[in-house]
């Protein structure tokens, strides 16, 4: 029974072995990348998979690859194409990917884009909406230019029902640290917004939706704690 049980284990630790000594392990995409050591050497691959499934893994390579071959150059325009079609996919983690890809590879001109993915998400992406909304919050805080900066103010300016007003949250704390003087005219106005609308609910003679109140109440008291930040600081960081 013993040496039944000692040759199978014996057997294992020789294959991990090995295993660490002469092998990689690698993903499908960085498989596909394999032998190549610029950006526009890529191209075939991504004319090759167009299935979410590969489309997933190969933008997932891509900062790795980067980062192994040193590569700083911008990404080329067929690749900003192809991230910020991912972008719009149904599939929440293809657009999680294309959204840490553009992060990393600074394609700052998905900014808007990236306002379209945000407003869309809550309907496309269900239960992980909060993923892709805190994602591109980062993404566009990292940025930190105008450009984004305005992007973050588009997406906090967004008029929504009182039960979903929340959803601009991530937009704001993001704001909170990079947001400038014109944002703060944006939020001045927004928090008269939603304080109007809050003081609606709260005051109408049909009965009250305490769920809209509350979710109003929040992003009133997050408006403004974003202003109050950055008029402390005094603009963009």
């Amino acid at each position: 029974m013993g040496k039944d049980i000692f040759a199978p284990v014996v057997m294992l630790f020789w294959l991990l072995a090995a295993v660490s000594a002469e092998c990689q392990i690698t993903w499908p995409g960085e498989k596909a990348f394999q032998g190549y050591s610029t950006l526009d050497q890529l191209a075939p691959a991504f004319t090759k998979d167009t299935t979410t499934y590969g489309r997933k893994y190969l933008i997932q390579a891509l900062v790795p690859f980067v980062e192994k071959n040193g590569i700083t150059a911008p990404a080329p325009d067929w690749l900003v194409q192809q991230i910020a079609k991912a972008t719009m996919s149904h599939d929440p983690y293809l657009v999680y990917e294309a959204i840490v890809a553009a992060q990393e590879l600074k394609i700052y001109s998905l900014s808007d884009t990236l306002v379209k993915v945000y407003q869309a998400s809550r309907r496309r992406h269900g239960g992980v909406m909060q993923l892709i909304h805190t994602s591109i919050a980062g993404c566009l805080m990292k940025f930190n230019n105008p450009s984004s900066r305005h992007a973050l103010a588009n997406i906090a300016a967004t008029p929504l029902p009182p039960k979903i007003a929340c959803d601009i949250i991530p937009a704001l704390k993001a704001l909170s640290q990079v947001g400038d003087s014109t944002t703060t005219t944006t939020l001045s106005t927004l928090s008269s917004r939603v304080q109007f609308t809050r003081d609606s609910l709260t005051t109408s003679r049909i009965a009250a939706d305490t769920g809209s109140v509350k979710s109003m109440g929040m992003v009133v008291a997050a408006v403004e704690r974003t202003r109050q930040m950055i008029l402390a600081r005094g603009g963009a960081r």
